[in-house]
């Protein structure tokens, strides 16, 4: 696993979410010798052992953008999924919830990405992969085939930021991810290198 799959570097996971290098070595094969003291984490603290628990393995999977089997098998099917969201602590979250997160973005200086599972009134829940930076934000419909009811539902809840919409690419090549980025200053561009600008 390296910084430009997962997106952070060590140091990063390290004072951010709580995890050394140690736990992300054993799960790819490596060892580094000597234990690290460990911190408070800038963010929150992602549990980490030996057993590589379900939340670590959800976390690296919702960080490299992979369905949670690419990373416990050895041969991985070719299907998307999200449902290792349910692992991941604090992701399951009302509407409300959901926006007064977004509208914290915009003072929010640090780089941080979460899954969400969000509860709606009207449909089945709406799984997001939710990227803030720069003061701006990147949600990103995990659902299966971003299903065009879930499309409306977040453009209309995202109806007073200033956005663009587009799509990302995964690692399942029958799977693309409907996009909203809202970036705050024009000064600090959000563009990830997989999206592709859509007019809609």
């Amino acid at each position: 696993m390296n910084e430009e799959i997962i997106g952070f570097s060590q140091q990063a996971l390290y004072e951010k979410y709580g995890i050394s290098f140690n736990p992300i070595a054993r799960f790819i094969g490596k060892k580094r010798s000597g234990p690290r003291a460990k911190a408070k984490p800038k963010i929150r603290n992602i549990e980490t052992n030996v057993d590589f628990n379900k939340e670590f393995i959800a976390f690296i999977a919702l960080l490299s953008r992979v369905p949670i089997d690419w990373l416990e098998e050895e041969i991985p099917s070719e299907k998307w999924c999200e449902n290792y969201f349910c692992y991941l602590p604090g992701s399951r979250m009302k509407e409300n919830e959901f926006l007064e997160i977004l509208v914290s973005c915009s003072s929010q200086k640090s780089h941080d990405v979460r899954g969400i599972i969000l509860e709606t009134e009207d449909s089945e829940d709406i799984f997001i992969r939710l990227e803030s930076m720069n003061g701006g934000f990147i949600i990103e419909l995990f659902n299966k085939d971003s299903p065009y009811k879930d499309i409306l539902y977040l453009l209309d809840l995202v109806k007073e930021f200033d956005i663009k919409t587009g799509s990302m690419q995964t690692v399942i090549p029958t799977q693309v991810n409907f996009t909203i980025i809202s970036q705050n200053s024009p000064l600090k561009i959000i563009n990830p290198p997989e999206f592709c600008l859509l007019q809609l």
